[in-house]
């Protein structure tokens, strides 16, 4: 793989899967504070705690028209240990119910591009997509940030965007997106990444420094890190912003899907309903799929958006098991080839009765020389089964 970008002595990555791109939808609720704090007010502190434990922003927050603060639609808890450190702030207090309930926020641009981008409503339209209770604990952390008084006037906005992402995406632990990162210069270059694991980030930690660059064409550079032993997802973020950055998995999914991946390695390959790959060839889809009553294998239940032609069939061959077993009825090939040449003598009697009825009707005595090929269907089918006869 060549030398380490990180000075050496990492491991070598395993199970990280690509993905060429991934579709979208970001659901988000929005403090809108630069709609009464134009020049004067603040300045207001904020600190973005991720549900890890660690910490991304850390700063204050200075009056401006384009002033925002968005947070995910659905609710985020702390562990007790990683609560402990921040119960002093504004994000993060302990529930009725014992929990400890976390705001992760980050502050936004509210600009032209975030309106075009975002369709914006002042009312939840989807409480499915927008949980009340994140909305909820979203308004009392900016009551605490901002007082009363704005969020009264102001409100909580519900925001939602689509987006086609066709950048490059990768999926594993976050070691070993890591050990990718130290391993492979064409990934960095790829995720315009700065730096990875060096002086501008902690000290033995999983973390990289990105580019960004935003809508005016300013540049800049932001750090990630990651917590151990967790499945992230390593991408392109695209908005006013564009860089590479780090999600959770958990986070990832609630809002994004992957496109089916390309390519010659993955040539008719699918995804499972966990994100894993599925390599495919030719076997009993279509029986599962026209019998009623048949049953997928244990653990091989896949959705029916994640399969096409034989998708459960990499799953097969892992656990050994015939899929012959989980069909009700005639799931054999010699089973199959009976039953399509019955069919064939069917038909081909049926053909033969009908030329008879015809020219009795026109009180033909004799029917004609092309009745005699009438059966020939049967019999070419009977040969093709002798032919390609095997054995169950």
């Amino acid at each position: 793989m060549g030398a380490s970008l990180c000075g050496g002595g990492e491991k070598e990555w395993e199970k990280v899967d690509e993905y060429p791109g991934f579709t979208e939808h970001a659901y988000r609720l929005l403090f809108q504070y630069g709609e009464k704090y134009v020049e004067e007010g603040g300045p207001w502190h904020l600190k973005t705690i991720l549900p890890e434990g660690m910490v991304e922003n850390d700063k204050s927050l200075k009056p401006g028209f384009e002033g925002g603060l968005i947070c995910y639609a659905y609710p985020q808890t702390a562990e007790p240990d990683v609560a402990q450190n921040y119960l002093d702030s504004n994000f993060v207090w302990k529930r009725d119910d014992g929990t400890f309930a976390i705001v992760q926020t980050w502050p936004t641009k509210v600009n032209k591009k975030f309106t075009d981008d975002f369709k914006i409503n002042s009312n939840n339209p989807s409480p499915g997509k927008f949980k009340p209770k994140a909305a909820e604990e979203f308004e009392q952390c900016m009551r605490k940030v901002f007082g009363d008084a704005a969020v009264d006037e102001l409100g909580i906005k519900y925001c939602h965007k689509k987006t086609e992402n066709k950048n490059k995406a990768y999926k594993g632990k976050s070691e070993d997106i890591y050990a990718m990162l130290c391993k492979n210069e064409k990934i960095v270059k790829e995720m315009d990444i700065a730096e990875v694991g060096g002086a501008s980030t902690l000290p033995g930690s999983l973390s990289f420094v990105a580019n960004w660059v935003n809508g005016k064409g300013e540049k800049g550079t932001k750090p990630f890190t990651m917590g151990s032993d967790t499945m992230y997802v390593l991408y392109i973020k695209q908005g006013w912003e564009t860089m590479a950055c780090v999600k959770p998995f958990d986070q990832f999914e609630a809002e994004a899907d992957f496109y089916r991946p390309t390519g010659p390695d993955v040539e008719a390959g699918w995804l499972s309903q966990e994100g894993r790959l599925l390599s495919t060839r030719s076997s009993g889809y279509q029986e599962l799929m026209t019998h009623e009553k048949a049953q997928f294998p244990p653990g091989c239940e896949l959705p029916q958006w994640a399969m096409s032609k034989d998708a459960f069939d990499l799953c097969i061959d892992e656990k050994n098991v015939d899929t012959q077993v989980f069909l009700p009825f005639c799931s054999g090939p010699s089973c199959r080839r009976v039953l399509t040449c019955l069919g064939m003598l069917y038909l081909s009697v049926l053909v033969s009765c009908g030329i008879v009825f015809h020219f009795h009707e026109r009180e033909i005595e004799r029917p004609p020389f092309l009745l005699m090929f009438a059966p020939l269907p049967a019999a070419l089918c009977l040969a093709w089964m002798e032919l390609t006869s095997v054995k169950e």
